[in-house]
């Protein structure tokens, strides 16, 4: 059925001028008719996209490394270029470049290959003529000399621009598609950058010239070239020449002396890691074979040498035996290399003023040359996309899949588990590809709220520190020649009790089968003997979290309203908003000010040793997956690895659940930041994910979302996307827009979208919204990540059992069930919030919501 959709869509779309107008931009009046407004969903979209500094200074990057390409151009519109573009030159070049002859077909899966090439021939092949294959795409050419930008981008006006400044330098390294080029710039950029320890990111670190390394430090194999970029975030431009010698005085230092040959062969293992992985269960394994494959294809060199690299691995093994290597691929990719850049993006106060100045200029001059003739056609076309819009479309078009197409069992993945030694020892025999996962999972009830609040940062930091007398720049070697270390911590409330709240804390590991014993005690001893005490190293770390947050307000300004609207409701929805809410960031500001006076820091230290002291005195459960040879390794391992005493025994004290007797907590519910788009949010108190009415309301947000939300928010007004959810983790039912252009209307369509229910009952509709939460339900994993997903759901009491009747319930929903949970949770007790400009706050108060500065 999609490979359907896909190739009608992509060949044979209608491309219809209102499409254009709705989707891409269209002129039109505002409510009073005295002036022309810009409005359309890519066009909204861009301006907030392009409201990040980070995804202008990668702009910025990619058109200065090769100008002279099509990667110098935004792919997404730049939103003063974007108005430039008419609906005859979209399908010119739909018809220029959309034909079978320029196109590259892959497919994965359990089907015939037969059946599917049978399909693309009679659906897409036999409908066209051949053509000659489009010329391959220019190679920027080398630069003679570096080249050197310096350019503006928009912070408020009265904020302060002392250390609001980017640096960033790049260099284009070779092609994306060979597989020896792809290798060497994984392998350099791993050994500059990699970890703390790295000798580049540690200067960029610890420089006192800026307050954090670049979200951008790495390379970037979007392009027909690779780029490799480093830079650091929060200087002034006075700095820009200091740091450049600096980080020459890195590379020249590495190019004389260069690296140990087992630090480059634990990064090799890495690679080869990252070869096996199959995954967890972020991303389908078949899309990342094709990802993998995918620039071979494109830019003519040969797809297999990227999806099997294990020769092109062990050559570069081969190669890099001794520290000539290393040597030799700084000096040549990076100090003899001219082909690359410097970009300064220093803070405008005015920038955005005359941003918008210009666009007003252009619609006040477009305004002027209206005749009545043209004010009237430009009318008729905005009610034609009005009446469009409120038009309901013909699914019947379309195939189908029905709930008759539905299994209605589950899979059930059960570990083996024993006590090793005092320690609860969980054990999936899994094929991994020759991986070995490893969890070590803390209880976090012995915690009291301040520490709560820390927690985050105290996860964050956790593996960046030293360990018992090692520095942290030696433990970040040791583990990086090991495998993958991760930390992370998870809460939900009670599948009975809203207000009943357990969490945990958990060390996560990943490396080459080989390595497994190594790693099992490695991890074991990341909590018991972290130490606190580096405090220069803590109060780096410290900043670039404060940088780090307040640079992605604008990334995930929806997923900050949603949590910043749901706070109070229940103990988990303030758990989160301390976790990844507005108040974390506010919590990581006012961590700096702290860290910046001794009794602070050490009132810091001191917290975190004890949330250790605790953590480790309520015991750990070890999870481990990996195949039979490996796990029956370990398995013996256990018992002799150094699990502390205290660290494996029950902890007596009766334990609490988290945040009991915590009242709501009362926040502002307008969070202000430089952002040219906003981000609203709406949420309700729900019911606990044992309850009777959560299959409901899981179908009811899907009902919601595709039949209203979407066509009101998206389509009629605008946004790039809108939805609503029932989080079962928060136990809150939440609405939200992404990228919107408005504010109240978008606050109204979310009451209107209950009223809309009420009126509107549709069988089909109703089928639609069942098969995407059943999809959700059933997410592909791969055989770890299965594993992982049947551990933890046991862990918080919606394993097999549970979620078989959940899938079932949700199969058997109705339209009254909806419509009764709607009346029963969403009517009332609405909490809204949301992510805004700054020049918003007067509208802000006219709406009477409270208001206040995110960044």
């Amino acid at each position: 059925n999609l490979l359907s959709v896909y190739v009608d869509a992509v060949f044979f779309p209608l491309l219809d001028p209102l499409d254009f107008a709705q989707e891409g931009w269209r002129l039109d009046f505002d409510d009073e008719q005295a002036a022309l407004v810009y409005k359309g969903v890519v066009y909204n979209e861009m301006k907030g996209a392009m409201s990040s500094p980070i995804s202008q200074l990668w702009q910025h990057l990619s058109t200065s490394l090769l100008p002279d390409t099509i990667y110098a151009h935004n792919s997404g519109g730049d939103p003063l270029a974007i108005t430039d573009l008419q609906y005859e030159d979209l399908k010119r070049f739909h018809r220029r470049f959309y034909h079978p002859s320029h196109a590259v077909f892959m497919t994965y899966g359990s089907f015939d290959v037969e059946e599917h090439q049978q399909l693309i021939s009679e659906q897409v092949l036999c409908r066209f003529d051949k053509e000659s294959s489009l010329d391959p795409l220019a190679m920027q050419a080398a630069f003679p000399t570096p080249n050197l930008v310096r350019t503006p981008y928009d912070i408020g006006d009265d904020e302060s621009v002392e250390r609001k400044t980017h640096a960033l330098w790049g260099w284009v390294l070779g092609e994306t598609g060979l597989a020896s080029d792809a290798l060497e710039a994984q392998l350099l950029s791993a050994i500059l950058l990699d970890n703390s320890a790295s000798p580049l990111r540690y200067l960029l670190e610890t420089t006192e010239l800026a307050d954090a390394p670049s979200e951008l430090c790495g390379i970037d194999e979007s392009s027909q070239q690779i780029i490799f970029a480093a830079g650091v975030e929060g200087t002034d431009e006075q700095n820009i020449e200091s740091l450049d010698a600096q980080i020459f005085a890195v590379l020249e230092r590495l190019a004389n002396d260069g690296v140990e040959p087992k630090v480059v062969e634990g990064i090799i293992d890495g690679i080869e890691m990252a070869q096996r992985d199959i995954g967890g269960n972020s991303y389908p394994y078949g899309l990342q074979l094709m990802s993998r494959m995918l620039p071979a294809v494109v830019y003519n060199q040969a797809p297999q040498a990227l999806l099997a690299l294990d020769e092109e691995i062990e050559a570069l093994r081969e190669k890099s035996r001794g520290t000539d290597f290393s040597r030799e691929l700084v000096q040549r990719y990076l100090l003899d290399n001219q082909h690359r850049t410097r970009i300064t993006m220093y803070p405008d106060q005015q920038k955005s003023a005359r941003d918008k100045a210009l666009e007003q200029q252009k619609l006040q001059t477009l305004r002027s040359k209206l005749s009545q003739t043209d004010k009237d056609a430009l009318q008729c076309r905005v009610e034609a996309l009005e009446q469009r819009q409120n038009t309901e479309p013909n699914a019947d078009v379309l195939p189908r899949v029905t709930l008759a197409d539905v299994p209605r069992d589950i899979a059930k993945i059960e570990p083996t588990s024993a006590v090793n030694a005092g320690v609860p020892l969980f054990t999936y025999d899994r094929p991994t590809n020759g991986l070995f996962y490893c969890n070590l999972v803390y209880d976090l009830s012995l915690l009291n709220v301040r520490e709560l609040e820390l927690l985050p940062f105290f996860t964050e930091f956790l593996l960046e520190l030293g360990c018992v007398n090692d520095t942290y720049t030696t433990v970040q070697q040791r583990r990086a020649s090991l495998g993958a270390f991760g930390a992370y911590s998870s809460a939900r409330n009670s599948i009975a009790n809203i207000d009943a709240l357990s969490g945990r804390l958990v060390i996560t590991s990943k490396c080459l089968a080989r390595k497994s014993t190594e790693v099992l005690a490695e991890i074991a001893q990341i909590l018991p003997q972290a130490r606190f005490d580096e405090t220069q190293r803590l109060s780096d770390l410290i900043v670039q979290e404060r940088v780090d947050g307040e640079s992605s307000i604008v990334d995930r300004g929806h997923d900050i309203a949603m949590v910043g609207a749901a706070t109070g409701l229940t103990p988990s929805a303030t758990l989160d908003d301390y976790w990844q809410g507005p108040l974390n960031i506010i919590a990581a500001q006012g961590l700096e000010k702290q860290s910046r006076q001794e009794a602070g820091i050490e009132d810091l230290i001191n917290s975190f040793t004890a949330m250790r002291d605790k953590l480790i005195s309520g015991g750990c459960k070890v999870l481990c997956i990996a195949e039979t040879d490996t796990l029956n390794e370990v398995s013996k391992q256990v018992g002799d690895i150094a699990f502390t005493a205290s660290m494996a025994r029950e902890h007596n004290t009766d334990r609490k659940h988290l945040l009991s007797g915590v009242p709501a907590v009362v926040t502002p519910t307008a969070w202000l930041t430089a952002s040219q788009i906003n981000f609203c949010a709406r949420a309700h108190r729900a019911v606990a994910p044992g309850d009777e009415a959560v299959p409901a309301l899981m179908v009811l947000s899907k009902y919601l979302q595709d039949g209203f939300l979407h066509p009101a928010i998206r389509e009629s007004g605008g946004a790039y996307g809108s939805g609503a959810q029932y989080d079962a983790e928060s136990s809150t039912f939440r609405f939200f827009s992404y990228r919107d252009p408005r504010l109240a209307e978008t606050f109204d369509d979310f009451e209107r979208s209950l009223d809309w229910l009420a009126e509107n009952k549709q069988s089909e509709r109703l089928e639609e919204s069942i098969l995407g939460v059943i999809r959700q339900l059933d997410k592909p994993k791969t055989p770890a990540g299965a594993a992982l997903s049947a551990f933890y759901d046991e862990l918080d009491g919606v394993g097999y059992d549970f979620r078989q009747a959940l899938r079932a319930q949700v199969l058997e929903t109705n339209y009254e069930q909806l419509v009764q949970v709607t009346e029963q949770y969403l009517r009332h007790d609405a909490q809204l919030s949301l992510v805004t400009d700054r020049e918003n706050e007067a509208v802000v108060a006219d709406m009477g919501m409270t208001a206040a500065r995110l960044s």
